[in-house]
């Protein structure tokens, strides 16, 4: 890496100052700030904060890219500075060691003052920088050539649009779904596709997960060199790969560099080296997987708890041990053949929106298609899989508690954690509420994130003072509703099991203060006032085109397509009462349909307590991928 760096060094200084490059670049800069998208106010204030201490004129702030002006000398001296001896190295690596000097770096000897990490400097030898000075170009190695993905149409195309995406119904793209959506909002000359690939109903196996781990560091590695200079552009095209395949692509609206965009991203993907040399690709996808998943160990309590609890309602979870040992059995060609037949059974579902027109978006769809065909002979269906998919989560069992536990797998590690985690049921379903207006149950789940939030800091943190962290919310995982109490800390009289038995007392105190609240005028106003703060949180505009784009693409990726969610929601919300509340709250918290699950994760002053109270329905589980795959097999459907 180091003799790559002084190569590459070494070509440039070789080139000399080159003006149509710093020029190009200035062209670059100038449109992407042109062209950007308004931030939430609080962060572009912290922004422009960070920003001041280095920042004389408000000018250089306000509109830097224009402010640039070329100097040939002051390029030379920066090209002058590019050598060996002003060359600095930072490594970092969990082999260098404290205790003496390794074959991976010198001893660390000194402490930084902060977190406490150990470093150490030391000067390059003179014998390192003459090495490093006499080092040989690489032929190819070569400073790029114009940029092609440079957009130059920046036309706003007349408005042909709907209030809401639209269908499109031409024969070129008949096999797929391909919904339309024209801004004449925002008004930036930008795109914004995705697509959905989504093949027939499969068993996940480990082997399949992994196997789309390395497909997509593959096309990653592949794309950042070959879609590097769109990248530049802010062009950008992703494809995730999992038990369904989804593309994204977003950028300028030129309709020309938009084609090449999706025709090199796709051609990337056929054109993957399954034959690279094995030490290769063992240090660029095998070994980066490997750590990932090796790196769980080193997780926070508050982060494995939640880890734990997933894995025991999604299939598609596995525990990382079980995965490092599939991990070496898996070859180059074992991901060839995924790719290619994975391909064989799907339906495509895309969106396009923002500066585009419906003639442009079937041609977009299209090219997605006919790359899909040519590059692996993709065949296509015309199926509604959206709305017969069925999320990989099970139902929980309704009046228990599984309890798992599980000790810190780092020894060091002085934080304990739990998460007490209720099922509530599928985001699209209205549950028991059936006779009720539509969204009623996911109105009442979020208004019970709203009113838990203080109480829960306060009881579990300020008066318990159980972890530095301590919180209540309502999320959604997979599709499926959660609320959740989250707490983590190091107090050595207050381990997991302490701090799981303080949120259980929260629940029962809560129940009776919101109890109380209901019984007095001043209590049902402050239940007003909440309301009053959602309804602006469902109604709360997009800010930019991107925010409406994935406003939309929820609606259109999920199985319903309500384009009025927002208003069926406020509506929902009006007819709510406290009383409504307090018989949710008993019934998925505390009452006989609960689903709930503990999970306890112990630091290094607690041992795990090997019991649990039947009586009260608990459960022990210390493996949730074995228990979830012997006792749960019923997943909730959108009629749940």
């Amino acid at each position: 890496a180091v003799v790559s760096t002084q190569s590459t060094g070494k070509r440039v200084k070789q080139g000399g100052v080159n003006e149509q490059l710093w020029m190009e670049n200035k062209q670059i800069d100038e449109l992407k700030f042109k062209f950007k998208e308004k931030e939430d106010p609080a962060s572009y204030a912290s922004l422009i904060a960070s920003n001041m201490a280095r920042v004389t004129d408000p000018r250089d702030y306000l509109d830097p890219p224009s402010r640039r002006i070329y100097n040939e000398t002051l390029e030379e001296l920066i090209m002058d500075h590019i050598t060996p001896d002003n060359f600095n190295m930072y490594i970092s690596s969990l082999k260098l060691s404290e205790d003496e000097e390794t074959a991976y770096g010198p001893q660390l000897t000194q402490k930084e003052k902060w977190y406490n990490t150990p470093y150490e400097n030391m000067a390059m030898s003179a014998d390192d920088i003459a090495n490093w000075e006499s080092v040989s170009l690489d032929p190819e190695l070569k400073l790029p050539e114009t940029n092609p993905f440079i957009p130059d149409d920046f036309t706003m195309k007349d408005y042909e649009g709907e209030p809401q995406p639209v269908l499109v119904n031409q024969s070129s793209v008949s096999e797929m779904t391909v919904w339309w959506y024209q801004d004449n909002v925002f008004k930036q000359p930008k795109i914004h596709m995705a697509c959905r690939i989504q093949p027939d109903s499969s068993t996940p196996t480990i082997k399949k997960n992994l196997l789309s781990e390395m497909l997509y560091k593959m096309f990653q590695r592949e794309t950042s060199e070959s879609l590097y200079p769109a990248i530049t552009v802010d062009y950008t095209i992703d494809l995730l790969f999992s038990d369904y395949w989804a593309m994204s692509l977003a950028g300028f609206s030129d309709d020309d560099k938009v084609k090449r965009v999706i025709e090199s991203g796709l051609e990337s993907l056929f054109e993957l080296n399954f034959e690279q040399d094995e030490a290769h690709f063992n240090a660029t996808i095998r070994e980066p997987i490997r750590k990932e998943y090796l790196n769980i160990r080193n997780w926070q309590p508050g982060n494995l708890v939640r880890r734990y609890a997933r894995m025991l309602m999604d299939e598609y979870m596995f525990e990382y041990q079980e995965t490092l040992k599939e991990l070496d059995t898996l070859t180059q060609a074992d991901i060839e053949e995924l790719r290619d037949n994975f391909l064989q059974n799907v339906s495509i579902d895309c969106s396009v929106m923002g500066n585009v027109r419906k003639r442009l978006a079937a041609e977009y769809a299209e090219i997605l298609k006919n790359k899909l065909v040519a590059g692996a002979g993709a065949k296509i269906v015309k199926e509604d899989r959206l709305s017969n998919f069925i999320q990989p989560v099970f139902k929980l069992p309704q009046n228990k508690t599984l309890v798992i536990r599980k000790k810190a797998e780092n020894p060091d590690e002085p934080n304990s954690g739990v998460l007490t985690q209720f099922q509530i049921g599928p985001i699209e379903s209205n549950g028991p509420y059936s006779d009720r207006l539509p969204y009623t149950r996911w109105v009442l789940t979020t208004l019970l994130g709203l009113m838990m939030k203080e109480p829960c800091f306060n009881y579990l943190r300020t008066k318990k003072q159980l972890g530095y962290v301590a919180m209540c919310f309502e999320d959604t995982y997979k599709d499926v509703i959660l609320f959740n109490i989250l707490v983590q800390g190091s107090r050595d009289d207050a381990g997991a099991y302490i701090i799981a038995q303080e949120q259980d007392n929260l629940l029962n105190i809560q129940f009776d203060e919101f109890t109380k609240q209901n019984t007095t005028p001043e209590g049902q106003q402050q239940f007003e006032d909440i309301k009053v703060a959602l309804r602006k949180q469902i109604e709360e505009k997009p800010i930019s085109l991107s925010d409406m784009d994935a406003q939309l693409n929820k609606e259109i990726f999920s199985p319903t397509r309500d384009f009025g969610r927002k208003e069926k929601k406020v509506a929902a919300l009006e007819k709510i009462t406290m009383d409504d509340f307090l018989e949710f709250y008993e019934r998925y918290l505390m009452g006989p349909k609960r689903r709930k699950i503990s999970s306890q994760v112990y630091g290094k002053a607690h041992a795990v307590p090997e019991t649990v109270d039947p009586k009260k329905g608990e459960v022990l589980i210390t493996d949730p991928a074995a228990y979830r795959d012997d006792n749960l097999s019923e997943k909730f459907q959108l009629d749940e």
